[in-house]
């Protein structure tokens, strides 16, 4: 096929395909509206072009709902994502939902949102726009970086993936080391296998916080703030006063002095979310066989117990 030919339609699966055998890394990419609006998506098309000037490009689709934005905007942001950031990664490529509802973020100029939390972030003011086919080509000069030492979120084959150094080697990093711990397991495991949790609740408008007060609520008998506070140990398990406000005004519990209980709405919204948590599971459970179940579960089980 001659360099001007196209790739044939029938062959677009198949040339997206041969694309994804090539690993990349994971970004966000954000800005501001007009408006003020704030605006962001997940990209993995970046990569560098200059350094003196320094400079990075990326490209989106001439179908995206934010060109328009992103092609009016003097600055915009790119960041890298850490390993760990599988959730934030599928937050933005998804649409109709407040993107950056809960994240902590920081002020760019022009007034552009920044994920504080990343691997490497690059502020940037668009210097070149190109036609590139059914996309647009984006070319910002960087004006401001910085950088964690995380180690980075990949890409590959549609799926999402990390660094894993050769058997034997030692860490040269802390985000290395880090890559390799029980903890790190057990967390990308947890946010792989409850990721449709996490839709339905966005569906609903619930936050984490909010589904474990009142799943906890549903598990114990008219509990009081002081025993919910002692279940939900965990940071960033407890909802704050605004958001148990909230599920009173929704009609889903009711406090009785210091105690709280579920309605009969929130009795039946609760087991229809739990119904999803045990889809999620039984889900993830069809990828191990019965004896390799039991030993997870078992082994989870001392950990849990364990002093």
């Amino acid at each position: 096929m001659s360099a001007s030919s196209a790739v044939p339609v029938a062959d677009a699966a198949a040339f997206r395909s041969a694309l994804g055998s090539f690993a990349t890394g994971v970004t966000v990419v954000t800005t501001a509206g007009a408006d003020g609006e704030q605006i962001g998506l997940t990209a993995n098309s970046f990569n560098s072009v200059s350094l003196e000037p320094p400079m990075i490009l990326w490209s989106l689709a001439k179908s995206s709902f934010s060109l328009p934005a992103f092609r009016a905007a003097e600055f915009f942001a790119v960041h890298i994502l850490g390993a760990e950031q599988e959730e934030v990664s599928g937050r933005f490529a998804r649409r109709g939902e407040d993107k950056f509802a809960g994240l902590e973020l920081d002020a760019g100029p022009g007034g552009i949102p920044m994920l504080r939390q990343h691997a490497a972030r690059f502020v940037c003011r668009t210097a070149y726009q190109y036609e590139g086919g059914d996309h647009i080509i984006f070319v910002g000069e960087v004006i401001d970086f910085d950088r964690c030492e995380r180690a980075p979120l990949l890409f590959h084959g549609g799926q999402y993936g990390q660094l894993v150094k050769p058997q034997g080697a030692a860490a040269d990093t802390v985000s290395e080391l880090h890559g390799g711990f029980l903890g790190d397991l057990l967390r990308r495991a947890f946010h792989r296998v409850y990721a449709p949790v996490g839709q339905e609740l966005e569906r609903r408008g619930l936050s984490v916080p909010q589904y474990f007060f009142l799943s906890r609520i549903a598990q114990a008998e008219q509990p009081t703030a002081e025993q919910l506070q002692s279940m939900l140990d965990t940071p960033g398990r407890y909802p704050s006063a605004g958001e148990i406000d909230e599920l009173l005004q929704r009609g889903l519990l009711r406090r009785e002095g210091e105690r709280y209980e579920l309605t009969p709405a929130g009795v039946e919204y609760n087991l229809e979310i739990a119904s999803v948590v045990k889809s999620a599971e039984t889900d993830a459970e069809k990828s191990l066989d019965f004896e390799l179940r039991q030993t997870l579960k078992v082994a989870l089980e001392c950990l849990a117990t364990s002093a």
